[in-house]
């Protein structure tokens, strides 16, 4: 609760940001119903 009282240093994330978080939340949740093995570390660590 006092994180969420601090104003100065807690701010709402954009749209666009949590937008991108529930596309991949759904990603993740269709790949896991369909089995799917995804090399998640061979697609991110050239971005990184």
């Amino acid at each position: 609760m006092a994180m969420a009282e601090d104003h100065a240093s807690f701010r709402i994330p954009s749209m666009d940001t949590l937008f991108l978080q529930r596309e991949f939340g759904g990603l993740h949740l269709l790949a896991t119903r369909m089995r799917a093995r995804v090399d998640r570390r061979g697609i991110v660590s050239p971005h990184l």
